[in-house]
């Protein structure tokens, strides 16, 4: 009941239309060959409510292959 209550809630404050974002950025290289990051690994989020560990993950691919 208190995903209910809190769904509508945001519904009313942010309006249906609403896209929570979720990014990575880095701070120094990624090592193709061997898949690393020298530096750091920085995560920015909105707070969206239904990202799981395997959207984290998806991304995080996503990053190292770009």
């Amino acid at each position: 009941m208190i995903k209910v209550a809190t769904t509508l809630t945001a519904l009313n404050k942010f309006g249906a239309d609403y896209k929570f974002e979720t990014a990575f950025y880095i701070d120094g290289e990624i090592k193709k060959k061997t898949r690393t990051l020298d530096g750091d690994l920085i995560f920015r989020s909105t707070g969206d409510p239904v990202l799981a560990s395997t959207d984290v993950t998806r991304l995080i691919r996503q990053m190292i292959n770009s």
